[in-house]
């Protein structure tokens, strides 16, 4: 793993003779590694189906089965596969008539929210027994105003921590609790 694209430049990917290279659409974009770089290069682009706009459960299956194929570890992919589909049985076992709850998935923004609606994070909710606060647009992901926000009143605010820091749960959690127009909010 890299980290963040801005901060590994073409030279250092060049130098580190990579010759995989996964991620979101934006990695290979001519503002990182388009196509043509990449091919010079030697490196080989995989854009994961479950990056897709309407993508769901069954779309990671199938990048497990692909890497799974590529890498030559078909039966760590197959086990991995089998686990996942465990877990979300028992936790559609366990939620079995529960009442459904909105979920405002916060990524980032503080003039608007970039937000999850459809795609995996919409998936993800509706598995566990929610539904994206924006479901009704029809993309992954969307920018929204603060104002829909406490419009349609979300019960539940989940933020994506991409950094995976304790100092990040905090930050991000103070600034959504501080933020004064969604005090009014059921989630806050």
């Amino acid at each position: 793993r890299l980290g963040k694209s801005s901060e590994v430049s073409k030279e250092k990917l060049v130098a580190l003779n990579c010759d995989f290279l996964m991620g979101w659409d934006s990695l290979f974009s001519d503002k990182n590694y388009n196509p043509e770089f990449c091919n010079k290069y030697g490196i080989h682009m995989y854009f994961p189906y479950c990056c897709y706009d309407a993508a769901t459960f069954e779309d990671i299956y199938k990048d497990y089965e692909v890497l799974g194929r590529i890498f030559g570890v078909e039966d760590v992919a197959a086990d991995r596969i089998k686990e996942m589909k465990d877990i979300i049985a028992d936790v559609q076992k366990r939620i079995a008539g529960t009442e459904t709850v909105t979920i405002l998935n916060y990524d980032s923004g503080e003039e608007d929210v970039f937000t999850g609606c459809q795609g995996m994070p919409g998936n993800c909710f509706k598995l566990a027994g929610g539904i994206s606060l924006f479901d009704d647009i029809q993309k992954g992901w969307a920018h929204v105003s603060w104002e829909e926000i406490v419009a349609r009143n979300p019960k539940t605010i989940v933020f994506n921590n991409y950094s995976c820091t304790a100092e990040e749960n905090e930050k991000t959690t103070k600034f959504l609790r501080e933020r004064a127009s969604l005090a009014s909010t059921d989630a806050i």
